[in-house]
């Protein structure tokens, strides 16, 4: 009865002057006990998210809709905790919701607990769906539902980005049942939207309500199929960043003075300057508007140190938070057996770039780059994405360099092989990796070791920010009501998210740059990029689980290793779990640091690397079964 119907031709994300298509008949509603609670005269706590309400056309942004969130279309709006107003408020420049962000329901009157539990339901089950618009027919996605509060609260996680500036829908059918047996009756805010010619007291009551009509007649359903209906369409923020980054593909960067050079073992590491360009306005945000200040930076390079003279292919190496660009010795110990070239420099805020205050490696530093700051308590997300798109436009900028001047030492020779270009980044540089190469084409290879996606998982999810989440519930009032804005917070901080970006790297480029080489590399005890953030970037990318499996990725194939040529373009792809490694001659749980140092994990780097040194193409293989790892 609730079942998607296709029907070509409509547009659900269009608005009109009037409330639009109805039943011919009134429509007989649920009326059941448990109730979607759905009160848009609370100034209290928001029940519903996203709220098709906020959004609006608007002509000027990129996909043609906008989001307002103000005192008078969101009455929660004076409720909300101080430490996320600003964050909240961010939602105002966004040209749609979030492609990762949750949807957040509340119920009265009873509970719900019976959801889809695996990926499967929820793209065949009747009750519970979510659908891309933005096609000839719609089109079910996967998602994961978290039931909060013993049913009171359910959140529903798409399981992959959506798709970015494309109208989406969220329902919940009469087919979907309450804890009590019985269907959940909509509220009469989604009946009024949804039929009639009364309308919520609502600014944008009339073209919400063409809007939800239209929709409902595109997926086939009648408002009494109906207990919880919501239409949004989600942002693509990526425009304004990538416009950025073609005025930097025709700027001049250059290496100025000399390389100061050291012996470190079988390598030369020298240091050499160059420039970086701060795009940010006075909200923190990279903005083509302002004037650009041009600042000098550090940049520490390895190569061999064995009289060879180049030129060595290149690895730009990302540090993790709170880290510096030498921590790219990692990487160049790691290859020292071969001659290649390893690339770092600092990212914003940390080390001696020139954002970077106090030195930029101290806690209050790090969690800075994130837009937390514990002195004020407060929550950013603009300094967040901000700092996030900066240090990809410094790398972009970089990149761009190797390859206009290969010689980064005077000396007259090429030190840079530049047909040759890779990325390895960990934890912070693998968040970021995603974003710097979906537009970077000239990299073609690349290894993520313990990052993620779907950020706010590393709040929720792991030990590393526990006192800080403490902070947090005590300000906010309580744990319930922290759970219920983590979603609403991943709508907001979704144009920074790895995610986001990652459905473009490997497939749907915007270039047409073949498929790059990918391994991910995850921890499952890690405590600082927890194993949900982990299997989030996996799904995001779309690569195959190599076995041995050590848990389950809903959406993932488990396929047998070694992996070789076995992606798009001839490319190599692969996501590993680690969940044990050795140290100090013990096993011990695979965590953040000690994975990516651990002889596992290392040798799995090293023989990725080699292969896509010596023949282009890398091969991904099982360390446990080479190295004999006990298990734990």
């Amino acid at each position: 009865m609730a079942a998607v119907t296709l029907i070509v031709g409509c547009n659900g994300g269009s608005d009109s002057k009037g409330p639009g298509p109805a039943a011919s008949a009134p429509p007989v509603y649920c009326e059941g006990l448990t109730a979607h609670r759905w009160d848009i005269t609370d100034t209290e706590d928001v029940d519903f998210f996203p709220d098709g309400l906020l959004e609006v056309e608007d002509l000027n942004s990129p996909t043609g809709r906008g989001i307002i969130v103000t005192e008078e279309t969101a009455r929660w709006l004076p409720g909300t905790p101080s430490l996320l107003m600003e964050g909240v408020l961010s939602l105002n420049r966004m040209s749609g919701f979030g492609t990762l962000g949750g949807m957040m329901l509340r119920f009265d009157g009873g509970s719900v607990s019976t959801v889809p539990q695996t990926a499967r339901e929820s793209i065949e089950g009747t009750g519970w769906q979510l659908l891309d618009l933005g096609g000839d027919t719609p089109e079910r996605v996967p998602f994961e539902v978290h039931v909060q509060e013993d049913g009171a609260t359910v959140v529903v996680w798409p399981l992959r980005p959506l798709r970015l500036g494309t109208p989406h829908t969220f329902v919940v059918t009469t087919d979907a049942t309450a804890d009590d047996g019985g269907c959940i009756a909509p509220n009469e805010t989604t009946r009024e939207l949804l039929y009639g010619d009364k309308l919520p007291d609502h600014p944008h009551a009339s073209q919400t309500a063409a809007r939800y009509r239209n929709t409902l007649e595109q997926i086939g359903m009648k408002p009494d199929d109906v207990s919880v209906f919501t239409a949004f369409t989600t942002h693509n923020e990526t425009l304004a960043w990538r416009s950025v980054v073609e005025e930097i593909d025709q700027e001049t960067a250059a290496w100025s003075g000399n390389a100061n050079c050291t012996e470190r073992g079988a390598l030369l590491q020298c240091t050499v300057f160059t420039t970086v360009i701060d795009r940010r306005n006075a909200d923190g945000l990279v903005d083509p508007s302002v004037t650009p200040v041009e600042s000098p930076i550090p940049v520490t390079i390895w190569v061999p140190n064995n009289g060879s003279t180049g030129p060595y292919p290149v690895i730009v190496y990302g540090h993790g938070l709170g880290s510096r660009r030498t921590e790219g010795y990692l990487a160049a110990e790691i290859l020292a057996d071969f001659d290649v070239a390893v690339v770092a420099m600092e990212a914003v805020s940390h080390g001696d770039h020139p954002s970077a205050d106090g030195g930029g490696d101290n806690y209050a530093a790090a969690l800075g780059f994130l837009g937390l700051d514990l002195s004020t308590f407060s929550i950013n997300p603009n300094l967040m994405q901000g700092n996030f798109d900066q240090t990809n436009l410094d790398r972009r900028r970089l990149l761009n360099l190797i390859h206009a001047e290969p010689d980064f030492d005077g000396d007259g020779v090429d030190d840079f092989d530049t047909d040759l270009v890779g990325y390895v980044g960990v934890s912070l540089g693998a968040i970021l990796g995603p974003q710097l190469l979906s537009v970077s084409p000239e990299v073609d290879g690349a290894l993520f070791s313990v990052g993620g996606a779907r950020l706010m998982s590393i709040v929720t999810d792991t030990s590393a920010l526990t006192d800080f989440e403490a902070i947090i519930v005590t300000l906010v009032g309580s744990k319930e009501r922290f759970e219920r804005l983590v979603p609403i917070a991943q709508h907001v901080i979704d144009p920074a998210d790895s995610g986001t970006w990652s459905r473009h790297l490997l497939r749907d480029r915007w270039d047409d740059a073949p498929s790059p080489h990918l391994l991910l590399q995850v921890a499952l005890s890690d405590e600082v990029v927890p194993k949900t953030s982990g299997a989030a970037l996996a799904r995001a990318l779309d690569i195959p689980h190599m076995t041995p499996v050590a848990e389950e990725v809903s959406l993932l194939e488990p396929v047998d290793g070694p992996l070789s040529g076995n992606g798009p373009d001839g490319s190599t792809h692969a996501f590993f779990q680690f969940d044990r490694v050795s140290s100090g001659g013990r096993t011990v749980p695979a965590q953040h640091i000690a994975t990516p140092t651990s002889p596992e994990c290392q040798l799995q780097m090293q023989r990725f690397l080699e292969g896509w040194l010596e023949t282009g193409t890398p091969v991904v293989i099982d360390p446990y079964a080479e190295l004999g790892t006990p298990e734990l």
